[in-house]
């Protein structure tokens, strides 16, 4: 039998992305996540980086993204959607539901300090101020 016909065995999972490089240690501390040089290989993404690296080729302008950048745009991406999370999830928990609606996420939106800095998002949802 030839090695050619050999079926195959299974690989393991590869890992996420990590982190590697100091432009991520400035931006996860920007971010609020504890960083420092040994813990870097251990910090991992919740988010598959292929799926990151995809929506960031949807821009025409951007050509190539550095694998330090995709890394930081993905763990920034992983910070903003779990803050969002959690502050509809307290107002939930304020009006006795279970349940996140759009609208809870929408008013956490409308009641951050700095709204004007997710204009981007609420038009691109459709939200009218209050």
């Amino acid at each position: 039998t030839s090695d050619a016909r050999r079926p195959r065995k299974a690989r393991a999972a590869r890992p996420r992305a990590r982190a590697s490089g100091g432009a991520t240690a400035v931006v996860l501390a920007s971010a609020g996540v504890a960083h420092d040089e040994r813990a870097s290989a251990s910090i991992e993404l919740a988010l598959p980086i292929s799926r990151v690296s995809r929506v960031i080729r949807t821009d025409k302008d951007v050509n190539k993204v550095n694998r330090d950048a995709l890394f930081a745009i993905a763990k920034c991406t992983e910070v903003f959607i779990g803050t969002l999370a959690q502050q509809s999830a307290a107002a939930v928990g304020q009006s006795h539901r279970k349940t996140i609606q759009y609208k809870d996420f929408t008013d956490v939106l409308l009641a951050q300090p700095n709204a004007s800095v997710l204009q981007f998002l609420t038009d691109e949802l459709g939200v009218d101020a209050p």
